[in-house]
């Protein structure tokens, strides 16, 4: 309610007049009051159908990710590991040692083998 419809509101309640006129002033603020929601409600909608117009907008335009293909195309290999284990093996293999028997050597010790 407007802040003037309030002060008119409490104007006429605390006014001496006769039934008559408090019922005139009664039905003419009540007129107003009527228009003023009137045109607040009309004002609301039309801020409502704005808001929901420009949400469908918005949903008509969605993002759409980049499509993009990598150059490339070697998977991510650990050459640290590789390159160890290589020339550990290579080594084992010239001082004569067996890759298997290392294994069971490791596995006796109690020492994780899946290194």
């Amino acid at each position: 309610m407007d802040e003037d419809l309030q002060k008119e509101y409490v104007k006429i309640y605390h006014t001496s007049m006769s039934v008559k006129e408090f019922k005139q002033k009664w039905l003419d603020l009540q007129a107003k009051h009527e228009a003023r929601f009137g045109e607040i409600a009309e004002q609301s909608k039309k801020d409502i159908q704005q808001e929901m117009q420009t949400t469908q907008e918005q949903e008509i335009k969605t993002f759409k990710p980049i499509q993009a293909e990598s150059k490339n195309k070697e998977t991510y290999k650990d050459e640290i590991k590789n390159s160890f284990w290589e020339q550990f093996s290579k080594v084992q293999k010239e001082n004569g040692i067996d890759i298997l028997e290392l294994i069971k050597k490791l596995n006796e010790k109690g020492i994780d083998k899946r290194i």
